[in-house]
């Protein structure tokens, strides 16, 4: 009979050409079918990554140092994400007038494993920073986390156990930046600084806690316009943590990546139903 035929039958009073295309519409379903299950085994698997690995205190997420004496010593690497961390400026603009400006911004910082050669240190660089108010914003960092200066705004730093107090450390960072927004159009909307503010303070642990507080020395710094001529100065800036450092991109890609397969899968499955 033609309706219990199999794919591998051929029987000569049966069209073949009909045979061959429920044949084919059969293993297509099959196939999508497979597919759909294993998009929906890729998406339970980025959520569940992230119930046993991205489901933590933020803080936790960072390999901590510290307190203690020695902590430098044997620090592991990591990169640190502070969404949130404040920035208290003076910036002396010349012929225009003195700007006092409260911002705010991220920051990431990138510090590479703790080593004993030849002092006790962490060599640390602020890869990204960017700190926006009072119409102006002030960006720091190459945006490449490798411990390279890779380009102007590369930012390097270094954290140096102090030789009297094993428990704490000296922390600096080199910034330079460049600051940007409409106070500035009559410079080419952007000033730089050619020699860097050494933002400086004492920790005894990274990440280091909030409200840990950087100041600039020494001052003033000038500011220059693209032309390399000198436009304002600044005249004091402190820089101010204000939040844990959040999970690494890895994390949050994992999930957002689990939670769209299921979402869009989801959704198709709907409305093949209506269909």
């Amino acid at each position: 009979m033609a309706g219990t035929m199999s794919c591998s039958q051929g029987v000569a009073s049966v069209d073949i050409s009909v045979i061959w295309k429920k044949c084919k519409m059969t293993k297509t379903i099959r196939q999508n079918k497979s597919v759909r299950r294993s998009a929906w085994l890729f998406g339970i698997l980025g959520l569940v990554g992230v119930l046993i690995w991205g489901v933590a205190p933020p803080a936790e997420a960072v390999p901590a140092c510290g307190p203690g004496a020695h902590w430098v010593d044997a620090c592991p690497g990591a990169i640190e994400i502070f969404p949130l961390t404040n920035g208290i400026h003076t910036i002396e603009i010349f012929n225009v007038g003195v700007f006092n400006l409260a911002t705010t911004g991220p920051t990431t910082i990138l510090r590479l494993p703790g080593t004993t050669v030849p002092d006790h240190h962490i060599d640390t660089e602020m890869v990204s920073l960017t700190l926006t108010g009072g119409g102006l914003t002030l960006t720091a960092g190459d945006g490449i986390a490798n411990g390279i200066a890779d380009g102007p705004l590369g930012s390097l730093g270094r954290i140096t156990e102090q030789g009297g107090n094993p428990a704490l450390a000296d922390s600096f960072f080199d910034i330079f930046f460049e600051i940007t927004g409409a106070p500035l159009a009559p410079f080419g909307g952007r000033l730089h600084n050619v020699d860097p503010c050494r933002m400086e303070s004492v920790i005894n642990q990274v990440p280091p806690p909030i409200g840990t507080t950087y100041v600039c020395s020494p001052l003033p710094v000038a500011l220059f316009d693209d032309l390399g001529v000198q436009q304002g100065q600044l005249l004091s800036t402190t820089h101010i943590i204000q939040s844990e450092p959040i999970p690494e991109p890895a994390t949050l890609a994992l999930f957002a990546s689990g939670l769209a397969v299921v979402i869009a899968l989801g959704a198709r499955r709907r409305q093949s139903q209506k269909v």
